[in-house]
């Protein structure tokens, strides 16, 4: 619901000529479509194409085989980026394309990128008509696996809250700070870090995802990790603070990351 009325705000109130969309690592692309070019939308909508942007170290991880949202993202897209060619072996680089070509020989646009730099140019590729049934094995889903929000918790008077949802073979969780609160820059990082070391140490419990920007007391700060790797950089002011982590499997202490969370305001 929220998703709808969001996008008729946007096309009543400035007519864009393209609307980019970036799901949650939650929202699957099939559904999303089917909102969007359906119904209301139906007459004011034209569908581009669908763009995933993939790991090649991911796509051979035993770790991902099991994550049915993993798989049907690739199923779904038009066109599969193979990102951070700069940080893979050749030899990791051969056998992604090899396991595409196996599995998904419906694609017919497989590019390659670092940084996640996207040539516009893709975005103007034609769309499939129709996506492949999802084949009968491990990795693959239906939309009887759709994101399952749970309830709101508030937080610090009413000034932050606490999102958790599931679905899709995996766990996530997101807090919102209002935007007069404020984050010390020297505990926050670390704290963040501390959390992607967590992945390194103990997979079994890792936030395959952690993305958020924060105000604090040196400016607004945006982070940005998959595993141990992390980027973080300045960023102009947000209407508000957040964090979102993403766990495959096994769900997280969502409580104990509040916490250390929480321990970092300034």
């Amino acid at each position: 619901v929220n998703l709808q009325a969001a996008m008729a705000n946007i096309l009543n109130a400035t007519q864009p000529e393209r609307i980019l969309i970036e799901p949650t690592g939650l929202g699957h692309p099939e559904r999303l479509k089917e909102i969007l070019l359906t119904g209301d939308f139906s007459n004011s909508l034209r569908p581009a194409a669908t763009i995933c942007l993939l790991d090649p170290r991911q796509l051979l991880n035993p770790r991902y085989v099991h994550l049915l949202s993993y798989w049907d993202q690739i199923r779904c897209a038009d066109v599969v980026v193979i990102n951070k060619t700069d940080l893979s072996e050749a030899d990791e680089l051969a056998a992604c394309h090899k396991k595409l070509h196996q599995e998904f020989p419906h694609l017919k646009t497989v590019m390659q990128t670092e940084q996640g730099r996207l040539d516009p140019a893709w975005l103007d590729l034609t769309p499939a008509h129709d996506t492949p049934p999802a084949q009968q094995h491990a990795h693959t889903a239906t939309h009887a696996h759709a994101e399952e929000p749970l309830d709101e918790v508030h937080l610090l008077g009413g000034k932050g809250r606490r999102l958790e949802s599931h679905g899709l073979g995996r766990h996530a969780c997101g807090w919102i700070f209002n935007t007069d609160i404020r984050f010390c820059h020297d505990r926050l990082f670390p704290f963040l870090e501390s959390l992607s070391e967590r992945n390194t140490h103990s997979p079994q419990k890792a936030a395959d995802r952690i993305k958020g920007v924060f105000h604090t007391d040196r400016g607004w700060i945006m982070y940005n990790a998959v595993a141990a790797e992390y980027t973080r950089r300045e960023v102009t002011a947000s209407g508000d603070s957040r964090l979102e982590c993403i766990s495959a499997g096994d769900n997280l202490d969502w409580l104990e990351i509040e916490a250390g969370l929480l321990a970092c305001l300034s």
